[in-house]
């Protein structure tokens, strides 16, 4: 995974949620229904990133920055991501050298592009 720039190693599962809007209109007295698409939400993408002691200060300061970033995972680019306010940092064992951090980021552009070409995916 890199985000802003930086390589970022993701522990365990990467979960990647996306959400569209929309409304179900019903013709009473009748079998016919319609739908309307009001457009796809911010994706959210979950994640327990692994970070080396040396790096913590680095990949704090990329989550807190309120400006947004691109992020890639799985040859998928996502654009304008920001981390979410709330993440948890614990140490991973009793030496403190390596932190584990549960993140969730908002993709503020809904359409993965592919990394090679930029072109969108779906």
């Amino acid at each position: 995974m890199i985000y802003a720039g930086k390589q970022i190693m993701s522990e365990y599962t990467v979960e990647i949620t996306s959400n569209q809007k929309i409304k179900t209109h019903h013709f009473i007295g009748s079998d016919r229904n319609r739908i309307s698409f009001l457009g796809r939400g911010p994706t959210r993408i979950r994640c327990t990133l692994r970070v080396p002691d040396e790096d913590l200060r680095d990949v704090e300061g990329l989550l807190r920055k309120a400006e947004p970033s691109t992020l890639i995972y799985d040859n998928k680019e996502y654009r304008d991501v920001v981390a979410e306010g709330d993440y948890r940092i614990s140490p991973v064992g009793y030496r403190r050298d390596v932190w584990r951090i549960d993140v969730t980021f908002q993709v503020l552009d809904p359409t993965p592009r592919h990394v090679d070409t930029g072109e969108a995916i779906y």
